[in-house]
């Protein structure tokens, strides 16, 4: 057996021991890591040896890491799927799967009104998508006739109603609707298809229903209170009217229910004119321009039931 290297303890090697555990054996001294020393010729082959058992521990330790994040993304995804899973079993218990359909249908209808906009208006549509959840949710809300009593009619030069409301969807509203008391709006700006929408015969014929009314109608279709004749003294239930209609009317003068009132202007100034009859002695709320200081008193002197009233006289102020 050789003896140890006197100069730095190194044990002489035969080339068969294991390159891994070179390295417990030798260790470069603090002479050599610790300065800028050369090393000797004898510490030479050790050294390298050492460095050799290094680099195959290196790899060796990469292996493991390699399998351990192998491991760790399937354990990652079992946790995630457990998780889902947990939660697919925490909503089987949700309150929410028991709460009676008119507890859910309490729910639907603090959330509406649904508002889309189109054509740049804010329109109030049916809560469609409520059926799109699950058959428990869709029972709930075709069984609520309030969900469906509001109907918004549309139309533009870019938009007709056939596109934002067509008749199918309008019976289908007025079917799930049931008796419940109707709220219409009609919207339009310019567009000569308007009058004669199918859509609002079907809404004409429910008049019987109506509890409030909105109509913003450019001069362009003023055609529609021609068509909306029909309606003088058949709206019993209507309590509201909204209108931005720059056209005459005594539609609305029979309406034994009506209490709100108000002229909303649309683009142009529009005012309350002579031409428009209301039935003012039940009026208690209205809200609008008069033409004329004479014709704004003459209203509020028959209007013996007010209660709120803002009104803004054309032209004076």
């Amino acid at each position: 057996m050789q003896a140890a290297c006197w100069k730095c303890g190194a044990t002489p090697s035969d080339g068969t021991e294991d390159p891994t555990t070179s390295a417990l054996v030798w260790e470069p001294t603090s002479r050599l890591l610790c300065s800028n020393d050369a090393p000797l010729s004898s510490e030479i082959p050790a050294i390298q040896r050492s460095l050799f058992a290094q680099h195959a521990r290196i790899k060796q330790l990469e292996s493991e890491i390699q399998e351990l994040r192998r491991v760790m993304e399937r354990r990652m995804r079992e946790l995630q799927e457990t998780e889902e899973r947990a939660e697919s079993y925490a909503a089987v218990l949700s309150p929410m799967r028991r709460a009676p359909a008119e507890i859910l249908c309490e729910i639907f209808a603090s959330s509406l009104p649904y508002t889309r906009r189109i054509g740049g208006h804010p329109l109030e549509q049916a809560p469609w998508r409520l059926g799109h959840v699950c058959h428990r949710w869709r029972e709930a809300a075709v069984g609520s006739p309030l969900l469906w009593s509001s109907i918004t009619l549309y139309a533009d030069r870019g938009f007709s109603i056939d596109d934002t409301c067509p008749p199918s969807s309008v019976e289908t509203q007025l079917h799930r609707s049931r008796n419940a008391p109707l709220n219409i709006s009609m919207i339009c700006t310019q567009n000569p298809d308007f009058a004669s929408s199918q859509s609002i015969g079907l809404i004409l014929r429910h008049s019987i229903r109506w509890e409030s009314a909105r109509l913003h109608l450019n001069a362009a279709t003023a055609q529609i209170f021609v068509r909306l004749a029909v309606l003088k003294d058949k709206l019993p239930n209507l309590k509201r009217l909204e209108f931005a209609s720059p056209v005459s009317t005594d539609v609305f003068y029979v309406a034994p229910r009506l209490r709100e009132v108000t002229v909303s202007p649309d683009g142009d100034r529009l005012y309350l004119t002579t031409e428009v009859k209301l039935p003012w002695p039940q009026i208690t709320h209205f809200r609008g321009t008069s033409i004329s200081l004479d014709h704004a008193l003459r209203v509020l002197g028959s209007a013996s039931k007010m209660v709120q009233c803002r009104m803004v006289v054309f032209g004076v102020g």
